[in-house]
């Protein structure tokens, strides 16, 4: 009876470790998500756009002072596909284009920096042409 009642308990506390493991999973995915409207992903500084992308990726960045603004893209080992340095980039938005022929299609990460600073990390998917 003693192990009947170990073994009920166990799974008892085994059920609700999984369900808050999935609550928790649910947030951190909710709290994370940087997909935004339009099928665009960014934040106040950096908008990427569209994704997914075929082989031309719009990045707007804006920028408060003058800055070397540093764009990376990632494959999905961490590899750098493509780096774009803009030295001395205005005050103000500013637009670029990153042409990704070549690349595979997938998951690929793009990494912005503004004076060395990380502005945005985030992950696009290359579609076929």
């Amino acid at each position: 009876m003693f192990r009947n009642l170990v073994i009920i308990i166990l799974l008892f506390v085994s059920l609700g470790a999984s369900a808050q493991q999935k609550e928790a999973n649910q947030f951190a995915t909710d709290k994370h998500k940087r997909v935004l409207p339009n099928d665009t992903i960014g934040n106040r500084m950096v908008k990427a756009y569209p994704n997914p992308v075929n082989n031309e990726l719009n990045i707007d960045v804006i920028q408060e002072n003058i800055a070397t603004i540093k764009i990376e893209i990632l494959g999905s080992l961490g590899e750098r596909l493509r780096t774009y340095i803009h030295p001395n980039t205005p005050t103000g938005k500013n637009q670029f284009k990153v042409l990704l022929d070549g690349i595979r299609e997938g998951n690929l990460y793009l990494t912005a920096y503004q004076d060395g600073n990380l502005i945005f990390a985030g992950m696009i998917i290359k579609v076929k042409q």
